[in-house]
């Protein structure tokens, strides 16, 4: 994904709570129940995503719209590229920042 350099602390955090949110995907109630692992693994998808929040603030700090990383690099074309066309007018929309983040996360699983 490339966000640039990111703090060893940041990176174990996110790796513990993205084993938290795998193991959500197992668990027998979908009910956020706290102490449930459904509700653990739906925590550490919250801390996740503020994590990425974080990190999104600190890339675009660090690479404004125009430069090279903005342009060539996944983050840099989610958070500054197009999101598609919408609707039968074609025009290009910004995707929101909410659509980022769950991009993100979806690149994340995917890898």
């Amino acid at each position: 994904l490339s966000f640039g350099t990111t703090d060893e602390v940041i990176l174990r955090r996110l790796h513990d709570d993205f084993k938290l949110w795998l193991n959500g995907f197992t668990a027998l109630s979908t009910r956020r129940i706290p102490g449930s692992t459904f509700a653990k693994a739906m925590d550490a998808r919250d801390r996740i995503l503020d994590t990425v929040d974080d990190l999104i603030d600190k890339f675009e700090k660090e690479n404004p719209e125009g430069s090279e990383r903005a342009e060539t690099t996944i983050v840099g074309r989610l958070i500054y590229g197009k999101g598609g066309k919408t609707g039968s007018d074609n025009n290009d929309r910004l995707m929101t920042r909410d659509e980022v983040k769950d991009n993100i996360l979806n690149l994340i699983f995917a890898g």
